[in-house]
């Protein structure tokens, strides 16, 4: 785990409930997401302002599925409502909490409700960065970056944010064993 340094982690896990939730959900997750949040409103922005990129299509979701290709804008547009959907979930922007409340729940929740979102990104990210076609578009505005480079970018900072949920997911699991 590049994002978690060992010192961190044993730092982390020592922690009560109630701080974890502070320090690691409510500060590093939110931190992470955030940041990943505004990288993808500039990449989609950038992806739109490109004539280049109106004619640019991805398969369908699993090779020999039947469905109709996905245009990349469309694709960053629904990337980037994942990472706001996820950004709102750690906001607090979540369900109502259960009247049989534990910190337990409360963290399994979290990891749950962003999961979904963040397996999401994870797949497109990946389909993107392997698109032979995607490569062949630079994007001035970005230093030359490629569409492939943008996509990696996104990996990267998915696989940030799915390092700290499986974390957070030992920790809660230690608290049920240890309750």
């Amino acid at each position: 785990m590049a994002l978690l340094h060992d010192e961190t982690r044993a730092r982390w896990t020592n922690y009560p409930p109630e701080t974890f939730i502070r320090e690691v959900l409510n500060r590093a997750l939110r931190d992470k997401i955030s940041v990943t949040y505004t990288m993808m409103h500039v990449y989609t922005q950038v992806v739109h302002r490109l004539p280049a990129t109106t004619s640019l299509w991805l398969p369908p979701r699993r090779s020999g599925e039947a469905g109709e290709y996905i245009r990349l804008r469309d694709l960053f547009v629904d990337m980037r409502t994942n990472t706001t959907r996820m950004l709102d979930i750690i906001q607090d922007s979540s369900e109502t909490l259960p009247l049989d409340y534990t910190y337990i729940t409360y963290i399994q929740q979290v990891i749950d409700a962003l999961r979904e979102h963040v397996v999401e990104l994870e797949y497109w990210a990946e389909a993107i960065r392997l698109d032979e076609k995607a490569n062949l578009h630079e994007l001035r505005h970005l230093n030359g970056k490629s569409v492939q480079m943008m996509a990696a970018d996104i990996a990267q900072h998915v696989h940030d944010i799915l390092n700290l949920l499986d974390f957070t997911g030992d920790y809660a699991r230690k608290l049920t064993h240890s309750a």
